[in-house]
């Protein structure tokens, strides 16, 4: 065999492995998406018979995506008219204090309960959802949900009520007596 014969050779061959490959690549990729479609469709936890799962999957991604507010534009918001806060905690820690008017969906609560809370607060409004502090995570999941179910101004008070209630100490103890 020439050396020109024996390139041409090594290159069909080449050629041949490389079409092969791919062939197989894309075989199993198209088994994986039908069997995957297969499960979704017929078990329990796929995700097109429990759309549930896919909202829970966008709620979490979306909560980092909220706008967030600072105790300067929470203060503010108070004296303006309009801005509803929404607090995020246990009926309890609501119970033994709240950002004044704040609204209390505590964690757990059903979707309608959820509706029929904010049944007079229109999908525009401007809401302020907080939490105890920034570690707790009902705070951001409250406001994801909300901006699922149509919200369209949810902010989040991430510092949430432990800094509301210091900053209430120090306006306090600054009043004149």
């Amino acid at each position: 065999m020439t050396a020109q014969a024996r390139e041409c050779y090594d290159r069909k061959r080449a050629l041949l492995l490389i079409t092969t490959g791919l062939n197989d690549a894309v075989f199993i990729l198209l088994l994986s998406v039908a069997i995957a479609a297969v499960y979704h469709i017929l078990f329990p936890a796929g995700f097109f018979v429990d759309c549930g799962g896919v909202s829970e999957v966008w709620k979490a991604h979306l909560a980092d995506t909220l706008p967030r507010v600072h105790l300067l534009e929470v203060v503010n918001s108070l004296k303006q008219t309009g801005a509803v806060f929404v607090d995020a905690r246990r009926e309890e820690q609501y119970n033994e204090g709240h950002i004044p008017d704040a609204i209390n969906l505590p964690p757990g609560c059903s979707g309608e309960t959820k509706l029929s809370s904010l049944a007079g607060v229109p999908r525009s409004a401007h809401i302020i959802v907080y939490c105890q502090s920034g570690g707790c995570p009902y705070g951001k999941r409250l406001a994801a949900d909300l901006v699922v179910r149509g919200y369209s101004h949810v902010e989040l008070y991430e510092e949430g009520w432990q800094e509301w209630e210091v900053y209430q100490i120090r306006q306090r103890r600054r009043a004149p007596r």
